[in-house]
């Protein structure tokens, strides 16, 4: 999907996070929300390490999927890449509030909803 490549496109982490979860799923595809999962938790763990461009475009391109792409995008996004990223955030508040605050309003209430936060 355009969502995988221009995330893929953002870093050569994000590349390498593409790879390794295909490589991992492999000789088959792997399913969608695993796929985004994984890219969930790679901005989780580098959030810090993801530049100031970066990070701008890599919440966009969520808000978008979430409220212009097509449905399955939509749900893989939500229920793979936003819940892995809020999951691995857990219970901290800190953290919780410098990722927030990337979200677009769309993609923040599922965030939201999902973390308790």
């Amino acid at each position: 999907s355009a969502f995988i490549e221009n995330i893929r496109s953002i870093s050569r982490r994000a590349e390498d996070v593409y790879g390794e979860t295909v490589g991992y799923w492999q000789p088959d595809e792997p399913p969608i929300t695993a796929l985004f999962a994984a890219f969930g938790q790679w901005i989780e763990e580098d959030f810090d390490n993801i530049e100031m461009d970066a990070r701008r475009r890599i919440f966009l391109l969520i808000e978008q999927a979430m409220t212009e792409g097509d449905e399955l995008v939509a749900t893989a996004v939500a229920t793979g890449l936003i819940e892995a990223l809020t999951g691995k955030i857990g219970s901290d508040l800190y953290k919780w509030k410098k990722v927030s605050s990337c979200f677009g309003p769309y993609s923040l209430s599922h965030a939201r909803a999902w973390s308790g936060m």
